[in-house]
């Protein structure tokens, strides 16, 4: 199975890569769990804090990150059936600075009619600087593992009966741990296996 470069195919900082993975698995979420999406139109139309939150208790999401997303997702929808057009599909309102944290980030270009060698190679050093304090090529991660980890968290299956799915799958061990690694990532709380 191909794996999903975060970020892309440049240097991106950790934020960026946290950001591409949320956003991959509330992709996974809107798929597999359509009416966790749905259920923001329940809301009342200015919906509180605490309706919000409740939400987000119910459909095991409750992360600052999701609520976030969902407030951003509710007035989007909302505006969208206020101009008179029909009942969204379920997705969330795209993933803003705001709520994700990323933006993109991009190598030194070099444009020798603008600038000289030399002011391009300290651009360049800065950029490497950067790399190294912090930044990297983008992870890579397995598209199935925000399906698990939705099937798990959302859907509320348990990590056996995942595996009893996944023919290739090392197991329920190998899930589990694939699903708490990337919930870790995410900064989404498990629900309790129990």
């Amino acid at each position: 199975m191909s794996k999903l470069q975060l970020g892309g195919d440049r240097v991106v900082t950790p934020a960026e890569s946290i950001g591409a993975a949320r956003a991959f698995f509330l992709d996974a979420v809107a798929r597999l769990a359509p009416a966790v999406v749905d259920d923001l139109d329940g809301l009342p139309a200015n919906p509180s804090g605490a309706d919000v939150s409740a939400w987000a208790r119910r459909s095991r999401l409750n992360a600052p990150w999701v609520l976030d997303v969902a407030r951003e997702t509710i007035a989007a929808r909302r505006a969208h059936l206020v101009a008179g057009a029909t009942k969204p599909a379920a997705r969330w309102f795209e993933l803003t600075e705001s709520a994700s944290g990323w933006a993109p980030v991009g190598a030194p270009s070099y444009d020798p009619r603008r600038e000289s060698r030399a002011a391009y190679q300290q651009r360049v050093d800065a950029y490497v600087t950067g790399c190294e304090d912090g930044r990297g090529a983008a992870p890579l991660k397995d598209p199935s593992h925000f399906e698990w980890a939705v099937r798990y968290q959302v859907k509320g299956e348990s990590f056996a009966t995942i595996a009893r799915g996944v023919p290739s799958c090392a197991g329920r061990t190998a899930i589990r741990n694939a699903v708490h690694r990337l919930a870790r990532f995410l900064e989404l709380p498990l629900r309790s296996s129990r």
